[in-house]
């Protein structure tokens, strides 16, 4: 399942290597998994809830109650309609705020069980590197997306960008579903362009790639010579096919040139 069916060839991570946590994913080729919650936009995998209007009539309602007992408790269909019945005498089957506290729980559920890793295809990226690469004295990591796919089992694809807040259609599928709570971000993330991955089962945790993962290390414009060293050593014992890059300012442009060395 794929928010979109075309993908880039290498994807980039861009880190900290004044990080001890960070520097794991050359020492021990982890890479970390985290819920929606530990990402630095409030929004990510907590879009409000708020439903398409022409779906919410007395017979939708009642048959989106249904589907959600029937799931949740695995009962026959008369047990699960005896349920909904319940409801029905309580008030609840159209009350909007009984069915948003469902939709509620099964975003809670989604936080506690998957884990996401966020890419991007651009490593010339100058608000990235400042962001997420400490100011530009950190490193980019490139992987073989590929070998990612791969390895990681999981759903991947690209962010959709909008203004506004998506609205949920009662019966979306869950391929609609995923993609409108984490596969949606606000337009003012869009430079990041990211390319991500969400994998069932393993929210806030470490998943070790193999080593043909790792394409690419680029070393940032202002990186210490010291840490530049430390990477070079690591990059020559174990990953003899990795290809090394350092971003050089362009003499003409503000922009970063990926300048490839010699190891």
């Amino acid at each position: 399942m794929n928010f979109f069916n075309r993908k880039p060839q290498i994807v980039y991570k861009y880190r900290d290597w004044e990080d001890a946590f960070h520097k794991q994913i050359l020492v021990r080729r982890e890479i970390f998994l985290p819920s929606a919650s530990k990402l630095n936009d409030p929004f990510d995998g907590n879009i409000p809830f708020e439903y398409v209007k022409r779906d919410l009539t007395s017979r939708k309602i009642y048959k989106k109650m249904f589907l959600i007992a029937k799931q949740r408790f695995g009962l026959s269909d008369k047990k699960t309609h005896e349920l909904v019945m319940h409801y029905k005498r309580k008030g609840l089957l159209f009350d909007k705020n009984h069915i948003k506290k469902q939709q509620e729980e099964l975003k809670k559920e989604t936080e506690n069980r998957i884990g996401i890793f966020s890419l991007t295809p651009n490593c010339s990226n100058f608000l990235m590197w400042s962001h997420y690469a400490n100011s530009h004295t950190g490193f980019c990591v490139g992987f073989n997306t590929n070998v990612l796919i791969e390895s990681l089992k999981s759903t991947f694809g690209w962010i959709s960008y909008t203004k506004r807040i998506p609205k949920f259609r009662l019966f979306d599928s869950d391929k609609s579903f995923a993609k409108k709570l984490l596969g949606t971000k606000g337009k003012i993330w869009k430079y990041e362009n990211e390319f991500r991955f969400t994998k069932f089962d393993y929210a806030n945790k470490v998943f070790v790639v193999p080593k043909e993962a790792l394409a690419e290390i680029l070393i940032g414009n202002k990186m210490e010579n010291k840490n530049r060293k430390e990477i070079l050593e690591i990059v020559r014992s174990n990953y003899s096919s990795c290809k090394v890059y350092e971003m050089i300012q362009s003499r003409d442009r503000f922009e970063l040139v990926k300048t490839q060395l010699k190891l």
